[in-house]
C-alpha cells in the first residue's frame, strides 16, 4: 500500500469521525441556541404580561376611586346634613370617614353655582382660597360634572350599592361623574367629582351640590399592586427618571405625572444558567431529555411568578378578611423565635377573642357577623404598624405578633388600643353592632421557647381575661397555668359526677310573703356538689366549668329532677331554680324543662325560673321564643339581680316576666338610707306599671323588712326571715326571725 493510499484512508477516517462529530456539535449548538431563544422569549412574555397587568391596574385606579367617591355622594346622611347646613356633621363625621376609611387627603363640596362651600385638607377644614391655590383641577372637575348633569338625578334609582364593592359594574360614562389623574404640588393624585344625590324624588330636580375628592397615588397603591399581582418590585417614580414603565397621564393635558416601574424578572434565563453545567455533560446522550426540559421551561416561565405568588397567598391567608391564617402565623412565630435567639430581643403574641360576637350572629345572621369580622380586621390593619403581623385563626379569634417589642409595655399598650377598637360600634348595613374583646398576652422567650408553648401560654392568658369579666387583657403569669390545670380537674370531676348524680344535693332558701314576714310562699333551690373525695366545689366554679365544656343543659336537668323530687312533699309551694342565659338560648330548653317537670309530676304553675343576667336575653330571638313557650305552659319567670348592673328598660319590656328580684346591693341598710328607699320605691313603681311583682333578696335586718313592706315589695329572702339549709322539710318547719 502506497503512502498516498495510507494518507487517503487516514484522511477518510478523520472525516468519518469529524463529520458526525461536527453534526453532533452543530446539533448541540442549535439545541442550546434554541433553548436560550425559548428562555429569552418566555422572559419577554413575562415582561409583557407584567406590563399589561400594571397598565390595567393603573386604569382601575380611576374606577376604584369613582366607586369610593360615589358611595359618599349618594350617602343620604351627607345630603341631608349639607342641605341643613350642618357643619358639625361635615367637619366631624364626614371628614373622619373620608380621611380614615377612604384615604382622601383633600375634599370639597361645591354649591349649585359652582362655588366651594366646604373644604378639607390634610384631615382639617380649610377654605376656598387654599383650594384654588393647591387644587386648580378641582373646579374643572366640578364644571365637567355640571356639564354632564343635564337631566334628573339618576343615581338613587339606577346605581346599586348593596353589591360588594369589588363586584360592582364600572360606572357608565353617562353618569354625571368625572375622574382624572392630576398633579397636585408635584404628587400624582386622582381627582373625582360627583353630584350629591337626594333620596326623595321631590328633591331630584336640582340644582345639585358637587362632592370633590382628591386621593394620593402613593405607596399604599404600590403595596396593593405588589400584593395583588405578584410584581414584587413595583414602585412609583418621577416621569423624568429615564426608566421604562407604565406612565400615569394627567387628564388635563395628557402629560405624564408619574411612572410605575419594576425590576425585570428573567426566571427562565436564570434557571438555564444554573442548569448549564449538567446540561453540557449529558447533552449528547440525553438530547430528548433536554428537548422535554425546554418545553417544560417554556410552559413554566410565563406562569411561574404569578402562580407561585397566588398559590402561596391562598395557602396562608384567610379568604374573608385577607389576613394571614394559622399556617401564616405558624411560619411567622417560628421566624420570630429564631430571630430572638440571635438578637436577644423580646416578642409579644396577643390572642384576641371577640366578646358578644355570637349574639350578633344569632340576632342579625351570619352575613352581619361576617361583615363585623371584616370591619374589625380592617381596624386592626389600619391601627397597627406594618411591623406587626395580624392573623385570623378562625371564627372570632385573631392573633397579633409583635416580632420586636420596642418597649417593655408595648404589648400592653397595643392591647389597650385593640380594646378601644373593638368597643367602637360597627355599622352592619344599617344595623349597629357592638362587641368587646378579651386579649391574652404571652412574651417570648420569657414565657415560651417554642411555637406550641407560646400559643398555649397566650391562650391561657386569654382564658384568664375572659374569666376576670371579659373586655380586658391579661399578660401570662405562671400561676395562670396552675389555675387552668385546676379548672380542667374540676371539669373532669364534674363529668364523673353527672354520671352519678348522688354527689349533688339541693340547698333550699325560703321565700316569704312580706305581708306578715312569717309565711313561706316558696323555696329557692341551689345545687351543691361534693366531688368523689368529699370536697365541696363552689357553685360559681361548677357553673363556669359546666358552661365551658358544654354541660350546662345536663347540670340543669339534674337540678330540675332533684327539685321535682323534693317539691312533691309540699303541694302548695312555688319552687325557684336559677338558669344562666346560655341555657335559655338553647333551642331545646323549653322542651327539656317541660319534659322533666311532667315526668316529676310538678305542675308548671309551681315552677319559677329565675333568669340570671336576663336582660341580655332580650336581644336573642331564640331565648325569647323559649321563654314565651314556658310562660304559655304556666311556668313563672323572674329576673334576678335587677339593679346590680346596666338596666335597659326596652329590654325589660321585651321579656315575658312575672317578677323582678331587686339585687341585695340596693336594699342593704335601706332602713337607714332615704336614698335607698327612694330608689327601691321607684323600682317597685316601675315594676307595677309593667305588671311585674317585686321580690328582694339579701334582707338581713328586721327593720329593713318593715321598710320593704311599706314600699310594696311582695316577697323577700334573707336572714331576717329564714336561712338556707340542705334539708328541705326542716326549712318549712322553721320559724322565721321576728319582723319587729
Amino acid at each position: 500500500m502506497s503512502d498516498d493510499t495510507i494518507l487517503f484512508k487516514r484522511r477518510h477516517a478523520r472525516l468519518a469521525i469529524a463529520a458526525p462529530l461536527a453534526i453532533a456539535i452543530l446539533a448541540q449548538v442549535a439545541l442550546v441556541a434554541t433553548v436560550w431563544y425559548v428562555a429569552a422569549r418566555s422572559d419577554r412574555d413575562l415582561a409583557e404580561r407584567q406590563r399589561t397587568i400594571a397598565t390595567d391596574y393603573v386604569a382601575d385606579i380611576l374606577e376604584v376611586e369613582k366607586q369610593a367617591t360615589l358611595d359618599y355622594a349618594i350617602w343620604t346622611d351627607l345630603a341631608d346634613a349639607y342641605a341643613a347646613g350642618d357643619r358639625d356633621f361635615l367637619d366631624g363625621r364626614l371628614l373622619s370617614n373620608l380621611t380614615t376609611y377612604a384615604s382622601i387627603v383633600t375634599a370639597a363640596i361645591f354649591d349649585a353655582s359652582g362655588r366651594p362651600t366646604w373644604v378639607a385638607a390634610g384631615g382639617e377644614t380649610s377654605d376656598a382660597a387654599w383650594l384654588a391655590d393647591h387644587c386648580p383641577r378641582c373646579e374643572a372637575a366640578v364644571a365637567e360634572v355640571r356639564r354632564k348633569l343635564t337631566g334628573p338625578d339618576p343615581l338613587m334609582d339606577s346605581f346599586e350599592l348593596t353589591t360588594a364593592f369589588d363586584q360592582r359594574e364600572p360606572v357608565p360614562p353617562s353618569f354625571p361623574l368625572f375622574a382624572e389623574f392630576a398633579d397636585l404640588e408635584g404628587a400624582p393624585v386622582v381627582v373625582v367629582a360627583a353630584p350629591i344625590a337626594r333620596e326623595k324624588a321631590s328633591e331630584r330636580k336640582g340644582p345639585y351640590a358637587t362632592l370633590v375628592t382628591v386621593v394620593p397615588i402613593g405607596e399604599a397603591y404600590m403595596k396593593s399592586l405588589r400584593k395583588d399581582t405578584g410584581i414584587a418590585t413595583a414602585r412609583l417614580v418621577q416621569p423624568d427618571a429615564g426608566v421604562d414603565g407604565v406612565p400615569i397621564v394627567a387628564g388635563a393635558d395628557g402629560a405624564p405625572i408619574a411612572t410605575v416601574v419594576w425590576d425585570r424578572e428573567t426566571p427562565a434565563s436564570d434557571l438555564l444558567v444554573r442548569l448549564a453545567p449538567a446540561a453540557g455533560i449529558f447533552m449528547l446522550l440525553f438530547t430528548g431529555l433536554v428537548t422535554a426540559l425546554v418545553r417544560w421551561l417554556k410552559r413554566m416561565a410565563v406562569d411561574q411568578a404569578a402562580g407561585e405568588a397566588l398559590g402561596t397567598h391562598h395557602a396562608t391567608h384567610d379568604p374573608l378578611t385577607g389576613l394571614g391564617n394559622r399556617a401564616f402565623l405558624a411560619v411567622e412565630l417560628d421566624d420570630a423565635l429564631s430571630g430572638l435567639a440571635e438578637s436577644g430581643d423580646t416578642a409579644g403574641l396577643l390572642l384576641i377573642d371577640l366578646d358578644g360576637f355570637k349574639g350578633v350572629n344569632d340576632t342579625h345572621g351570619h352575613a352581619a357577623g361576617d361583615e363585623l369580622i371584616r370591619q374589625f380586621a380592617d381596624r386592626l390593619v389600619h391601627a397597627l404598624g406594618e411591623e406587626v403581623r395580624i392573623a385570623r385563626l378562625g371564627g372570632d379569634e385573631f392573633a397579633i405578633l409583635i416580632p420586636r417589642l420596642a418597649a417593655d409595655d408595648e404589648a400592653e399598650t397595643t392591647a389597650q388600643r385593640i380594646l378601644s377598637l373593638a368597643r367602637r360600634p360597627f355599622d352592619l348595613d344599617g344595623i349597629e353592632g357592638r362587641v368587646g374583646c378579651s386579649i391574652g398576652i404571652a412574651l417570648a422567650p420569657r414565657d415560651a421557647a417554642d411555637r406550641t408553648d407560646w400559643l398555649r401560654k397566650a391562650d391561657i392568658a386569654l382564658y384568664r381575661a375572659k374569666s376576670d369579666g371579659r373586655n380586658r387583657f391579661r399578660v401570662f403569669a405562671p400561676e395562670f397555668d396552675h389555675r387552668v390545670r385546676e379548672k380542667r380537674s374540676i371539669e373532669d370531676r364534674l363529668r364523673a359526677a353527672l354520671a352519678d348524680t348522688s354527689r349533688f344535693e339541693i340547698a333550699w332558701q325560703p321565700v316569704y310573703a312580706v305581708a306578715d314576714g312569717t309565711t313561706p310562699v316558696g323555696m329557692e333551690a341551689r345545687l351543691n356538689w361534693r366531688d368523689d373525695a368529699g370536697r365541696p366545689v363552689s357553685t360559681r366554679a361548677m357553673a363556669r366549668a359546666a358552661e365551658e365544656v358544654g354541660l350546662t343543659a345536663e347540670l340543669g336537668t339534674v337540678l330540675l329532677r332533684k327539685v321535682c323530687a323534693d317539691a312533691a312533699r309540699w303541694p302548695d309551694r312555688v319552687v325557684t331554680v336559677n338558669v344562666p342565659p346560655s341555657e335559655v338560648s338553647d333551642p331545646s330548653f323549653a322542651d327539656r324543662v317541660l319534659m322533666v317537670i311532667d315526668g316529676g309530676d310538678l305542675p308548671a304553675g309551681r315552677l319559677e325560673i329565675e333568669l340570671s343576667d336576663g336582660l341580655q336575653l332580650a336581644h336573642s330571638r331564640e331565648a325569647l321564643r323559649q321563654l314565651a313557650r314556658l310562660r304559655a305552659a304556666g311556668v313563672r319567670l323572674s329576673l334576678d339581680g335587677f339593679g346590680a348592673g346596666y338596666a335597659n328598660l326596652s329590654r325589660l319590656r321585651a321579656l315575658p316576666l312575672d317578677q323582678i328580684k331587686i339585687a341585695p346591693t340596693l336594699v342593704r341598710g335601706i332602713s337607714g338610707s332615704a336614698e335607698a328607699r327612694h330608689i327601691v320605691g321607684s323600682v317597685v313603681a316601675l315594676a307595677r306599671s309593667l305588671g311585674f311583682a317585686v321580690a328582694v333578696e339579701g334582707v338581713d335586718r328586721p327593720a329593713d323588712l318593715l321598710v320593704l313592706r311599706s314600699l310594696g315589695v311582695a316577697r323577700v329572702q334573707g336572714t331576717a326571715c329564714g336561712t338556707e339549709t340542705p334539708e328541705a322539710p326542716l326549712v318549712l318547719d322553721q320559724a322565721p326571725a321576728s319582723a319587729a
